[in-house]
Order: structure tokens, then C-alpha cells, then sequence
């Protein structure tokens, strides 16, 4: 009985689990997600390479479902955060705080456009695009700022708009007793959107995988050479804004030092890169600007709860960190090989004043648009963002420790420019800053001028059509086989075998003779598709401009091309083909003079204008009806307008289709439209004896290559350079270690 009692009786444990129980593993944070999600998206893209186009999606979703509560959010917590004011913090943000916000804002908006100067000139040519001809976008500026129908502004995503209707309204509100119980509501919906960005943030490592993995698999490791080129204006940008040049401001307009400064902002700086945020580190902020102003708050306590509430106020708008990220956009036209004037970047600059309220899921993809910078883009900005955000956290603490400071300032009289430190200060600004741009410009003109084989590229080009028998004839002359009595050239043709064809010899991209000494060009395809859909061969005889009408009369060949424009003039001396091509009028010009003519009134006003023209073209009227004070050379051969004795020309007007296939082998000069409209010519094929026979039949020939989509295939390959040669394969481990895969022409799905 006893014993039962015993082993009945539950005897206490000894806690041998707990003692040898390891502590719990803290979880890894959404930061440490996200940067081993880079790595690993990196890692995927170089193990599969081209394949991870198809990983595109992800990020696309990620952005997309970002992009989803931003504007919604900037209505609600602008109009909330303002609605909230006092009647005397209104002052206080419209006085001190509005002119203290817009200081910073320009300080940080020309820094960038200082910085963007660092991006060097590219002297590399590039094949034709339709911006080259599309008249510049053109803003509805009334649109734009003006909230005529704020849910149209919504739907549009004018986020300049939808800032000025929210300003109104939160303003309008703070005059009303009753409306604390509108406000409860307004932050509730603010904290619900918040909520379901926070959902999405989750996501955020998904996301970052895919848009690195992407990036990593189909970017040519030049162009990743070339992205350096962001990190270093970037990263310079950020240093000088927050360890110079912000606070010099504040040794300037406070008795406070550098050393002071940097103190009272050192915990939250590093915070925030840690952190990857700046809202956390909003009571650090806080607690240094008391620090810096403790000895001021003991003598007036009245003044020690201004940064508690100046600080909040300045929070929902843009901040300096959100003005450098800007300096993405003159790095993706400079990327891909294009440069932007101070007009433009004037533009961006002002512009992005107010689309920075929405964030950069709208202000970069809007500005891209603005200036027809492909939206692909966007997708290298967030590859690329990943680490550049965290950096700019840092500016962005600084920011709004300076505003704060400064305000407290301005609201307690201890604002005020001290003489001396201001010219000590500009001094040594611009004794850092100048040496950086010009550090940073030599460093990229070894990136950025590498060899991209675009002048090559068009010398090495080849003919996407099968070979068909071909000979020159060295020596023009009438075709050695007279047309019979009643017998037209189409017959002829089909007797002997051969077409004979009129070609200039020097006249990209249309016929010209590549590296290799063969004829070729989109007019030769054209016409070797010809050939062999009548199954014959074909001589070549060259032509002049001036002799073109009288070899056709001659008979020294059945038709003549080299993209030749047809004009009323020119149809009544020989008969005209229907156009297989339409192009458009430009000018080309030096790369540096490009500014100084993209007006045609500004072009006008020059004095002793001379253009350039090829003798025969359709523009050369189109020249003088333009231009009418010019003077007009007419030239054999586009080559001669950058030949020595023709450098007095100040441009050469053609078609800006050929003058770009001139810039890829002259890349000094650049592309411009003037014109405020397009100026287009047809192109068609001369046919000799006015042979109707032969010209209904080219005709419908025509009429099938353009909806057969041939015409369409031959313009991508030798006007916007597509198709050159079979694409090499993105180095991969799948691919040149492993040896998985074998690389095919036909690119992954």
C-alpha cells in the first residue's frame, strides 16, 4: 500500500529540459529577406542566364501591386496630416517651414543636375528610331497641375494634380470644429492602406528576385559595366549632400558646427542604413536636434516640443533622398547612348517637384515616358535600387534632422546668416564638389566609350535574303540585249535570266558595300528577294544623280533604286514605282551643336546658314521651304558633308532614316528633327522606258512584301539595327560550365 502510495504520488521533475533547452532562434528580418533574395536572384541569373527572361513576370506583379496603394495613400495622408494642423502650425509650415523645405528641395535638385553633368558625352552613333522623327512630347500643363476633375487626375495618375486638390482639402478642413470625427476616419483608411502595403512589402523579397535574377540573366556584362556609372553618381550625390553640403547649411544659418551636426545625426544615419528606413528612426532624429539645442530648450522650455511636432510635419513630403533618386533618369538616356540637354533635365527637375508625392513607382516610370526612354528601364532602376535605396535612407535621415534644425531655428530667432561661414562654406562646397564631377566624368568615359562595335557592326552586315547570282558591270552601258519590237522589260527579264539594276554605290543603309566588298543594304535584299521570286540573276550598273534620267532613257538598266524619293519633279522625267518605304526629313549635325538645332525658328535666326543636301533628293525643295534664308550646297554623296573641304556646313539635310546608318560611322554627328511636324517622301523604284508592264507587276509585288511582313523584317534589320547577326547566348553556368544546354538562335519564350 505504501509503495502504491509512493509511485502514486507525482514527484516534481527536474527542469533537465529546460536547462538544456537553447534559446529560440530570432527570425531573420525583412531585410536580411531581401538582400538574400538579391543575391540569390543574381546567383539564378548567372547559373541560367537568357532564360530568366521568363522570370520577368514576378517582378512586373511586385511593381505593379506596389504601385497599387501609392496615390491612394498621398490622398489620405495629405489631406489628413494637413487637415490635422492648428491654425498656428499652418503658419508656422507656410513661413519658416515651407521656405526652409524649398530651400533644402533646391539645394538637393541642383546638386543633381550637377551631378548629371559627370555622365560624358558618348561618341557612338545609333541606329534610327522613331523619337529621331516624333515631334518632342508635348505636356497639358493645365492638366497637369490643375485639378479641373480630381478622379480624372486619379485615373490618369496626374500626381501633380491630386497634390494641389489634397493640399486644398486638407487645408479647407482645419477650419471646420467638427472635424475630428472626418479626420478618425481619413486616418483610418490612411492606416488600412498602410496595412495593405504592408502585405505587399512581404512580398518584397519575391519580387527582388525576380527583377534581379532578370537582370542579372539577360544584361551583357558591358551594360553592368555601364551601371556603375549609377552607383558613382548616385553614391557621390548622397555623400556630398549629407556629409557636406547640407550640413554646411547648418554651420551657416545656426551657431552649431560641422562636428556638432554630424554628432547629433550619427545614431540615426546608421539606423537607417541598417535598418533600411527612415521611419524608425524618427525619435533618434528627435533626440539629436535636442541635443544640439539642449542648452537653448533649458533657458525657454517653452520652445523644447518644436522638434516634436516640426519633424512629423516635414515627414509625408519628398525629401532630399527621393530628389537624387532623379538622377536615374539623365543615367538611362546616357545609358542607352543618348544625352540630355538642360531644357530637359530643367524639366525633369521641375516635374518631379510634385511627382515625388506619389514616390518613384510613379515619378521614374512618368518621366521615362516623358522623355521616350523605354519603360524597360524602370526594371533596371529597381535592380538597381535595391542597394541605392538604403544609401539614400541615409540622405533622407539627414534631411530631416537639417529641416528640423533649421525650423527650430527660424521659430526661435537663432536663424540668421553668418557672413564668414557662408563664404567659408560655398568655398569649400565647391572645392569637393567640382574635382568629384570631374573624377567621376574621366571614370566614365572609360566605361561608357568602350567599344560597342556599332561602327563595325555596319560594315560586317549581311543580306537576310538567299543569294542569288550577281555580277557589276564595270562600265555603264544600254542593256547588251535591245528590247525586241513590242516586247517589254518584264519579258526581257524572263528571256535572259537577269534584271539590271541602277545603284549609287555609296549610300547607307540602302547600297553601300560592306568590309567585305559586297554589295549590300535594304535596297539590295529588297531587290535580290525580287530576283529570286522571278527566278532570274541580276547586274548591278551605278548610277549618279544627274545621270539617273538619262541611263533609265538609255536602257542601262530596267529599274533604278538607293532609296530614291520620289517628288512631282522626278515623276515627270522617269515613271515611279508605289513606295515600298516612307521617310522622314532631319538634319544631321555635330554632337555638340545638337542644342542650337532642334528649333527651326532658333535655326532660322542664325546667320549665314549652310545645309547640306544630296543632289536629287525630294528635300532638297523641302530644304528651302524651311529654310528659306540658307544656302544650300548640293552634294554627290552624304560622305562629303564630313570631308575636310565641306566642313563649313553647319548641317546636311536628308533622311533621318540614312543619316542615322551615317552617325554609326560617323559618331561625332547626331540626328535632330526641327521640325514641329513631320516632313516625309516616299521611297519607290525608278523604272526605265515608262514600262507599264513592268511597273504593274513590281507593284503588286510590293503590295505582297508589305503584307507578307518582308519589308517590315528588312526595315528592323537595316534601319533600327535588329537582327544583325544570330545573338550570342548571356555567359551561363547552365550553359559554359555545366554544358546542360546548347545555345540556339531562337531566344527563350
Amino acid at each position: 500500500m505504501a509503495k502504491s502510495t509512493r509511485t502514486s504520488v507525482r514527484q516534481p521533475q527536474p527542469p533537465l529540459v529546460v536547462q538544456d533547452q537553447q534559446p529560440p532562434k530570432k527570425p531573420i528580418n525583412l531585410t536580411a529577406w531581401i538582400f538574400l533574395a538579391m543575391a540569390f536572384g543574381i546567383a539564378s541569373g548567372l547559373f541560367i542566364g537568357e532564360y530568366a527572361v521568363n522570370l520577368k513576370f514576378i517582378g512586373d506583379v511586385y511593381v505593379g501591386l506596389m504601385q497599387m496603394t501609392v496615390l491612394p495613400y498621398v490622398v489620405f495622408s495629405l489631406i489628413g496630416n494637413i487637415g490635422r494642423l492648428s491654425v498656428r502650425e499652418v503658419g508656422l509650415l507656410a513661413t519658416s517651414g515651407l521656405k526652409i523645405f524649398l530651400g533644402l528641395w533646391a539645394t538637393a535638385a541642383i546638386t543633381v543636375l550637377l551631378l548629371s553633368q559627370a555622365f560624358p558625352d558618348l561618341t557612338t552613333g545609333q541606329y534610327f528610331s522613331s523619337t529621331m522623327v516624333d515631334p518632342p512630347p508635348k505636356l497639358n500643363w493645365l492638366n497637369l497641375f490643375v485639378p479641373s476633375n480630381p478622379f480624372r487626375s486619379l485615373a490618369d495618375n496626374s500626381v501633380p494634380a491630386v497634390v494641389v486638390f489634397c493640399i486644398l482639402f486638407g487645408v479647407a478642413i482645419i477650419g471646420f470644429e467638427e472635424k475630428r470625427s472626418l479626420l478618425d476616419h481619413i486616418g483610418l483608411i490612411t492606416r488600412t492602406l498602410h496595412r495593405v502595403n504592408g502585405y505587399v512589402v512581404k512580398l518584397t523579397p519575391i519580387g527582388v528576385f525576380g527583377i534581379c535574377a532578370h537582370a542579372a540573366g539577360t544584361m551583357s556584362f558591358s551594360e553592368f559595366e555601364r551601371l556603375q556609372a549609377y552607383y558613382l553618381t548616385f553614391g557621390a550625390s548622397v555623400i556630398l549632400l549629407t556629409f557636406v553640403i547640407l550640413p554646411l547649411l547648418v554651420t551657416v544659418y545656426t551657431p552649431f558646427t560641422y562636428r556638432q551636426v554630424i554628432s547629433a545625426a550619427k545614431d540615426a544615419l546608421l539606423t537607417a542604413f541598417v535598418t533600411g528606413s527612415v521611419f524608425p528612426v524618427i525619435p533618434l532624429l528627435i533626440e539629436g536636434v535636442n541635443r544640439l539645442y539642449a542648452d537653448h530648450f533649458r533657458k525657454d522650455a517653452r520652445h523644447s516640443d518644436f522638434p516634436e511636432f516640426i519633424l512629423p510635419l516635414a515627414y509625408p513630403f519628398p525629401d532630399s533622398g527621393n530628389v537624387i533618386d532623379l538622377i536615374f533618369i539623365p543615367f538611362a538616356a546616357w545609358f542607352l547612348g543618348d544625352m540630355m540637354g538642360i531644357g530637359d533635365e530643367l524639366f525633369m527637375v521641375g516635374a518631379g517637384f510634385f511627382l515625388l508625392f506619389g514616390k518613384v513607382f510613379l515619378t521614374i516610370p512618368f518621366l521615362l515616358n516623358s522623355f521616350h526612354i523605354p519603360q524597360d528601364m524602370f526594371q533596371l532602376f529597381l535592380a538597381a535600387g535595391v542597394l541605392a535605396a538604403r544609401v539614400g535612407d541615409i540622405l533622407s535621415s539627414m534631411h530631416y534632422l537639417v529641416f528640423t534644425v533649421l525650423t527650430t531655428a527660424a521659430m526661435t530667432g537663432l536663424l540668421k546668416v553668418r557672413l564668414s561661414r557662408l563664404f567659408w562654406a560655398v568655398g569649400l562646397a565647391l572645392a569637393i564638389i567640382l574635382p568629384v564631377i570631374l573624377g567621376i566624368r574621366y571614370a566614365l568615359t572609360h566605361i561608357g566609350n568602350d567599344e560597342h562595335g556599332t561602327e563595325t557592326t555596319l560594315d560586317r552586315r549581311d543580306l537576310l535574303e538567299k543569294p542569288v547570282f550577281t555580277s557589276l558591270v564595270a562600265q555603264a552601258a544600254p542593256n547588251p540585249v535591245p528590247l525586241k519590237p513590242g516586247q517589254n522589260r518584264l519579258e526581257r527579264i524572263k528571256q535572259r535570266g537577269l534584271i539590271r539594276v541602277g545603284y549609287r554605290p555609296d549610300n547607307l543603309p540602302y547600297t553601300y558595300f560592306n568590309q567585305e566588298g559586297k554589295l549590300v543594304g535594304l535596297d539590295i535584299d529588297l531587290v535580290t528577294r525580287l530576283a529570286r521570286d522571278l527566278n532570274a540573276g541580276i547586274e548591278f550598273v551605278g548610277f549618279r544623280s544627274e545621270t539617273l534620267a538619262q541611263q533609265l532613257a538609255d536602257d542601262h538598266f530596267d529599274m533604278a533604286l538607293s532609296g530614291l524619293t520620289d517628288s512631282l519633279e522626278r515623276s515627270s522625267v522617269m515613271l515611279m514605282s508605289e513606295p515600298y518605304l516612307v521617310v522622314n526629313m532631319a538634319l544631321l549635325v555635330k554632337d555638340h551643336q545638337r542644342s542650337e538645332f532642334e528649333d527651326e525658328e532658333k535655326i532660322n535666326r542664325r546667320k549665314r546658314l549652310r545645309i547640306g543636301v544630296v543632289k536629287g533628293s525630294y528635300f532638297e525643295k523641302r530644304t528651302l521651304d524651311h529654310f528659306p534664308d540658307a544656302q544650300i550646297d548640293r552634294l554627290d554623296s552624304p560622305r562629303q558633308f564630313f570631308e575636310e573641304g565641306w566642313r563649313e556646313l553647319d548641317a546636311l539635310a536628308m533622311h533621318a532614316e540614312s543619316g542615322a546608318a551615317w552617325t554609326l560611322v560617323y559618331p561625332a554627328y547626331t540626328v535632330v528633327n526641327p521640325l514641329q511636324r513631320r516632313d516625309s517622301a516616299p521611297v519607290s523604284l525608278a523604272i526605265a522606258g515608262f514600262d507599264i508592264v513592268l511597273d504593274d507587276t513590281l507593284n503588286t509585288w510590293i503590295t505582297l512584301m508589305k503584307m507578307d511582313g518582308t519589308l517590315d523584317k528588312l526595315f528592323d534589320h537595316w534601319m533600327l539595327g535588329k537582327n544583325t547577326k544570330p545573338k550570342e547566348p548571356r555567359w551561363s553556368i547552365l550553359r559554359d560550365i555545366l554544358h546542360w544546354v546548347q545555345f540556339s538562335s531562337r531566344q527563350p519564350a
